[in-house]
């Protein structure tokens, strides 16, 4: 008989309380609910956002789901890679999940990912991620009614004129394939941890990975404890799910469980604008290198040819969108400037060098 473990749904958040609300009663609704509700809001109204959460946990008991624990704190600092480190050191249960606070779960979705962890006796799996599907979830029949009728939730334009631009343009999908566009992450080390599927996993159709995204990801409590996210980068950090979940498979696998499914809603909040989301994904991969390679050198050579390939790609980007301000590109060349003085930082300034960069 497995013993399946107890899971904790951590979220960070800021400024999407109905998104929010929504996304909590999914993971209360699903098959094995939450042991835990774990939230961190850098919202300016955190405690409306606390309010709303708590009134909903009633309903969901009310309704006959078991009572989880509730800790809903507000942030010490608006950034995403802060508030997901304080809501797993708040945590108790021996799963998180690590889910954005747009991430809708379908009823089998943590079910599913826990039979992951309960067959893993020898516990070397660090992480395991959901599936990703366009369907949406039906809410549960117990949550409030909204004040007012809620559209469903769409992919972002990007993520649809991606979508469209690969299956109706054999062009874009051979430029695609000769750039790499893909392929967006150097690993740290030059040969990078292979890690086979347990055959205590067999039947599940399961995968390895090489590192995840956030927006589908739960890990074991102490895995994350030992490899937390990046604590300096602040606000918007893009870049902090896949050097965290590369550095796990430092110590192990990462699986994916194609048949738990979720949906990204990708909900519209607070974000930067083009340049500055695009310059700080490059330089902060840049920053991450610098902390946690292996071999300097060998980083900055394959990060100067991964940000090549993509000064044409984001370039393109900026061109189809008849955006001449050309975005995309100004923020690549801006990172391709500064490799050199990013990975040649001395120990002793490196919190300086992340925080310049943190405020590009």
């Amino acid at each position: 008989m497995l013993t399946r473990p107890d899971w904790a749904w951590c979220i960070a958040t800021y400024n999407r309380h109905d998104m929010l609300e929504r996304t909590c009663a999914l993971a209360l609704a699903q098959s094995v609910p939450p042991a835990e509700i774990v939230v961190t809001d850098a919202s300016a109204d955190w405690d409306s956002g606390r309010d709303r959460i708590s009134r909903l946990v009633d309903a969901a008991v009310a309704a006959g789901v078991p009572r989880p624990r509730l800790s809903y704190e507000k942030a010490s600092r608006p950034s995403s890679a802060v508030q997901r480190n304080e809501s797993i050191q708040r945590a108790e249960a021996e799963i998180v999940f690590l889910f954005d606070d747009d991430t809708l779960m379908f009823p089998q979705a943590a079910e599913r990912i826990l039979e992951v962890y309960a067959r893993d006796v020898d516990r070397v799996v660090q992480a395991v991620t959901a599936a990703a599907t366009s369907e949406l979830p039906e809410n549960p029949p117990w949550q409030p009614a909204p004040e007012a009728p809620r559209p469903a939730p769409a992919p972002s334009a990007g993520a649809a004129d991606l979508a469209q631009g690969r299956a109706r343009d054999p062009l874009a999908r051979l430029v695609r394939g000769v750039l790499r566009a893909d392929d967006r992450f150097v690993p740290y080390d030059p040969e990078p941890p292979v890690h086979a599927v347990p055959q205590s996993m067999d039947g599940l159709g399961l995968r390895s990975w090489k590192f995840a995204a956030g927006y589908n990801l739960t890990a074991r409590r102490t895995s994350v404890l030992r490899e937390p996210f990046e604590n300096r980068l602040t606000g918007y950090s893009p870049g902090e799910d896949s050097d965290m979940t590369y550095r796990l498979t430092r110590h192990g696998p990462i699986l994916h469980r194609p048949d738990a499914m979720i949906h990204h809603a990708e909900a519209p909040g607070s974000r930067f604008g083009m340049y500055r989301r695009v310059a700080l994904g490059a330089t902060n991969a840049l920053l991450l290198h610098r902390v946690h390679s292996v071999d300097v050198s060998y980083s900055a050579r394959e990060s100067r040819a991964l940000l090549r390939r993509r000064l044409l790609i984001e370039f393109a980007k900026d061109v189809r969108g008849f955006d001449w301000r050309l975005p995309r590109t100004r923020a690549i060349a801006f990172a391709l400037r500064h490799i050199d003085e990013i990975l040649s930082t001395p120990d002793d300034k490196l919190d300086d060098v992340f925080e310049r960069f943190q405020s590009i």
